[in-house]
């Protein structure tokens, strides 16, 4: 418990970081009784926004889809730019559109991939800022060198 305890978070999501932290655990099962009066003071909005903020602190996984997506757009502009340059090479094209649709696929395709970027090193100050230790010791066997000459 010292362990978690010692997690200097502000916004601490106790279920993950007792994963987090590595100790034995176990599982305890138990039935969850009907609430015997009044109602959660929880809304749908609260619920969401406590969910995002868990997610957010324990996974890149949102700005690994962003940049995945923008992957697959810029695979679907590059599509979308064969298609309309073979509209208008064959005539079927409408004047203006090739253009339109080539720059706008491509420049929404870089936007994403640039954001997810961004987003990955943004992730990567943020697990700075947590300040969470590298590992936690569960016990120690012997005194440190230094505490032994010291005493």
């Amino acid at each position: 418990m010292k362990a978690l305890l010692s997690m200097p978070e502000k916004n601490a999501f106790f279920r993950a970081l007792s994963a987090w932290v590595g100790f034995r655990s176990v599982r305890v099962e138990y039935d969850v009784q009907a609430r015997s009066a009044g109602t959660s003071k929880w809304s749908t909005r609260a619920l969401v926004r406590y969910a995002v903020a868990n997610i957010t602190a324990f996974t890149v996984l949102p700005m690994q889809i962003v940049t995945v997506l923008g992957v697959f757009m810029l695979l679907a502009s590059f599509v979308l730019a064969l298609i309309a340059l073979y509209q208008k090479l064959t005539g079927e094209a409408l004047g203006g559109f090739t253009t339109v649709i080539i720059l706008q696929c491509f420049t929404g395709s870089v936007m994403m991939i640039s954001l997810g970027i961004i987003g990955y090193y943004i992730s990567k100050i943020y697990d700075e800022v947590k300040n969470r230790p590298r590992y936690i010791v569960a016990e120690r066997t012997q005194a440190p060198e230094r505490d032994a000459a010291q005493s």
